[in-house]
């Protein structure tokens, strides 16, 4: 996906859980490259709707964004690759 750099949208996003899309207890981070990303950095997203996420792009660098997200699931905590979009 490609953004417009002076866009002010959603990005939208699912984070799935063995297949199955998760809203609750979900934060979200950005990365430059596809490294695993440094998880202090974790913010809250907005539920679209049923099934999707999302977080308001502003003020982001042109070039490619990782996008991670991170379920709390009790024992478990998966960090899953939701993908990655282009600001241009």
């Amino acid at each position: 996906m490609s953004i417009p750099r002076e866009s002010k949208e959603y990005v939208k996003f699912q984070a799935r859980n063995n297949g199955v899309p998760v809203t609750e207890n979900v934060k979200y981070t950005l990365t430059r490259s596809s490294a695993r990303p440094i998880l202090p950095d974790l913010k809250d997203p907005v539920v679209l709707d049923g099934t999707t996420l999302g977080f308001m792009m502003t003020g982001l660098q042109t070039g490619a964004h990782h996008l991670w997200a991170k379920v709390t699931s009790n024992p478990e905590e998966p960090l899953i690759y939701c993908g990655k979009f282009i600001i241009d």
